[in-house]
């Protein structure tokens, strides 16, 4: 299942001639062009600014494994005692 092919991107652009005429075709290119960078530069803030709002930070670990020893899960509790809440 491949992309439109050539035969598809010739058939558009002799729609798109017959449509808008050649006059109207670049500008409505350039428009689109234009819409579509502004929309990854959009895009690239918002993922930015969200980056930065949440924090990466470590998750508390409910309770230990079945197979863990007293001192492992001793030591699971002194980690979850230490991380922020």
């Amino acid at each position: 299942m491949g992309g439109i092919g050539l035969p598809g991107i010739l058939l558009l652009i002799i729609l798109g001639l017959l449509l808008f005429g050649p006059k109207k075709l670049p500008e409505l290119g350039r428009a689109l062009g234009q819409t579509l960078r502004e929309f990854k530069e959009g895009a690239a803030g918002v993922m930015k600014s969200t980056e930065q709002e949440v924090p990466q930070q470590p998750t508390q670990v409910q309770q230990a494994a079945p197979d863990t020893t007293v001192e492992q899960a001793k030591n699971v509790q002194e980690v979850n005692k230490n991380l922020p809440e």
